[in-house]
């Protein structure tokens, strides 16, 4: 089943074009491409043919089909990791190798044909021979590469499928009860070499930023480019100021309007991916605390540029003209909403009270983006979803009192893959 196939039950039947743009990891970046049609397909599908009225990035994946049973006398079919068929291998062969991660050596990253095969053959897996997380992460990093927070969003609902679906024969195996194999792909995905890393280099413009004098050499504007301008004044980036600049504000306000409910998207389904986790694995349930974050850092970036560019999201999409509202008695900050899922009232749940907290966290970092205070509280956010051993690990930084604490409520540091053998739970 090609990845454009939309499934019947879930949008009326039309399809999605597969773009396959050469992916940039390092400054500079040169395309002789297209600069719109480029960053379009960087970050996944069109803009809404109404300017205003963003509209929800059709799924990338036919759910029902990568779902349903494989065929034969185990619905979840072979663990694939010692078949003679190699088709580990054939998936690993395209990825970035594991020193090559962050691209510190200047090379490229897999290009846009690899990721398009990674995506292609993990399907084909999945549907026809394994219900395997290993492949469900791999073709959810492709995804990211290649389609942005709309691969998120499906790559994340694809492994929160098979966990609820496929559980008790899914693999790797959890053999006697214990699920340390099985977790092992899932806290790949979301540590800090993975998922955050590929969420922070996703467009956030539809053109990229031309470097100073030299037209031909481009990057994506994504907020890694952001970061290390604005924040870490890097010298290999300084250069793109202008043109970073420049390629925001030629961008139409449709399309910020579009990535920002792509992001929510991907918010909403990281969250439901979260809650499938805990029910799954309980106090084994990698933390999503990452991923979390470089969606929220993105998130805010869009929100900051649509504030200050006086274009208004959907939650404001009523009042039509900032001028208008500014003429009223409102600032534009004002005028201006974030992410408050329409919540009021006292708070309800944990969660609930999470998400007060990350909205508070968003309007501190605006509001007063020198101060630190909207990153401790980001911060304890993080604390409050980390399983006990890990958060022990970043706050006993003694290992002699993080032993004698280890002893006394009988907790061997590696048992959960945060300790020194956790180099053994990558992905492959």
């Amino acid at each position: 089943m090609p990845i454009d196939r939309i499934s019947p039950a879930a949008l009326p039947r039309f399809t999605v074009p597969i773009l396959t743009p050469k992916i940039p990891s390092t400054l500079p970046y040169a395309d002789g491409r297209g600069d719109a049609a480029w960053m379009v397909a960087r970050v996944g599908g069109v803009l809404s043919p109404q300017a205003g009225l963003p509209m929800p990035t059709s799924p990338l994946l036919d759910f029902e089909v990568l779902l349903a049973p494989v065929p034969g006398d185990n619905p979840t079919g072979a663990y694939l990791r010692y078949s003679s068929g190699r088709e580990y291998d054939l998936i690993r062969d395209l990825r970035p190798k594991r020193d090559q991660a962050i691209f510190e050596d200047g090379s490229e990253g897999p290009q846009a044909g690899q990721w398009k095969q990674i995506i292609a053959k993990s399907q084909e897996f999945l549907r026809a021979k394994s219900k395997d997380l290993q492949l469900a992460t791999w073709l959810t990093e492709a995804l990211v590469n290649q389609h942005g927070f709309t691969g998120l969003r499906d790559g994340l609902q694809l492994i929160t499928g098979l966990l609820q679906t496929h559980w008790e024969g899914l693999f790797p195996p959890a053999d006697d009860g214990d699920l340390e194999m099985r977790v092992a792909p899932l806290e790949w995905l979301l540590g800090d070499t993975a998922l955050p890393i590929w969420v922070r280099e996703i467009p956030l413009s539809d053109r990229p930023a031309e470097m100073s004098g030299d037209a031909e050499r481009k990057t994506p504007v994504t907020y890694n480019l952001w970061h290390s301008i604005k924040v870490n004044r890097s010298a290999d980036a300084e250069p793109f100021l202008a043109g970073m600049e420049t390629a925001v504000n030629k961008t139409p306000p449709a399309f910020f309007r579009k990535l920002h409910e792509d992001i929510r998207a991907a918010r909403e389904a990281l969250e439901t991916f979260n809650s499938a986790l805990d029910e799954q694995f309980g106090r084994l349930a990698p933390a999503v605390s990452a991923v979390r974050t470089a969606i929220e850092q993105c998130q805010n970036r869009v929100e900051t540029i649509c504030q200050e560019r006086k274009i208004t999201l959907q939650e404001t999409a009523a009042v039509s003209d900032p001028q208008e509202a500014s003429s009223a008695g409102e600032s534009p900050s004002e005028t201006y909403s974030g992410s408050n899922n329409g919540h009021s009232g006292p708070v309800r749940s944990r969660a609930e009270a999470l998400e007060k907290l990350r909205e508070i966290a968003d309007f501190l970092r605006q509001a007063e983006p020198h101060s630190p205070v909207s990153y401790l509280i980001q911060r304890a956010i993080a604390w409050s979803e980390m399983p006990f051993e890990k958060l022990l690990l970043e706050l006993v930084q003694d290992q002699n009192a993080r032993a004698l604490i280890n002893n006394t409520l009988g907790i061997k540091e590696d048992t959960y893959g945060y300790g020194e053998d956790s180099s053994s739970h990558s992905s492959e």
